[in-house]
């Protein structure tokens, strides 16, 4: 059996060395000089393997978010699915209440214990919140820094302790732009491996106050009307899919 490896190392995820896009299958991997042996099964004819500072020789390594397009959605899915098991398997090495090297658990691939102390460890998910803020005909959007030149979405941010989503969403929303909204609803849900979210998105209406912008988390936030939009998130983004539902109302 030759699996497709989903291989992730600091740098971003591994593709086979011609110019297809594609994740490189075991054989690949081998005639690079990597085992097999870290790898983990994932269903089907995947696995993943986090390499952490491993060099490759090759192999070509690029950023996730620029397989959008490049690859169908399913197969995102599990890239998506992989980059997080890797991403745990990086950040669980250790025992977090005893300090010994951790395992996989048999037969789970989404379960590590502690040899010593039995103690079970589950990926770690951030939730955050994503809003999408309308008033009428205008929406909310911000841009940071980091954007591709145009790009615009939408604010969102991490839960903080003791704090509902709807909460999270309103505070997010008036620290990093100055405007209050009301009505907060639930939209969906997006898991999101950058390096391990789940994106929930909530609806919001524009309830008072002028922007102003929170420069250490954006550099521009304004108001956009219908047929004017900036260059968006990508399709398959919950953050576009919230936008789109918007544009079309």
């Amino acid at each position: 059996m030759d699996p497709h490896v989903f291989a992730f190392t600091r740098s971003g995820i591994l593709l086979g060395a011609d110019d297809a896009p594609r994740a490189p299958r075991r054989s690949d991997l081998e005639r690079a000089g990597i085992s097999f042996g870290a790898a983990r099964p994932m269903g089907g004819e995947h696995a993943f393997v986090w390499l952490g500072d491993a060099e490759v020789t090759g192999l070509r390594t690029v950023g996730l978010r620029s397989l959008f397009g490049a690859w169908d959605q399913p197969e995102l899915e599990r890239a998506f699915l992989a980059s997080q098991l890797a991403h745990f398997d990086a950040m669980s090495r250790f025992c977090g209440q005893c300090g010994e090297p951790t395992i996989w658990k048999a037969g789970d691939a989404h379960v590590k214990s502690c040899a010593r102390c039995e103690r079970e460890i589950y990926p770690q998910i951030s939730p955050c919140a994503i809003v999408r803020v309308s008033d009428g005909d205008r929406i909310l959007l911000a841009r940071k820094a980091m954007f591709p030149g145009g790009f615009y979405g939408l604010v969102a941010g991490f839960l903080e302790p003791a704090e509902t989503l709807e909460e999270c969403a309103a505070r997010e929303v008036m620290e990093e732009t100055g405007v209050r909204v009301r009505d907060v609803q639930y939209f969906g849900s997006q898991p999101w491996p950058f390096p391990s979210q789940l994106m929930v998105g909530f609806t919001a209406t524009f309830d008072g106050g002028e922007i102003v912008v929170d420069t250490s988390e954006l550099e521009d936030a304004r108001w956009f009307r219908r047929g004017e939009l900036p260059r968006l998130p990508p399709s398959l983004s919950i953050a576009r899919r919230m936008i789109d539902a918007w544009a079309l109302g």
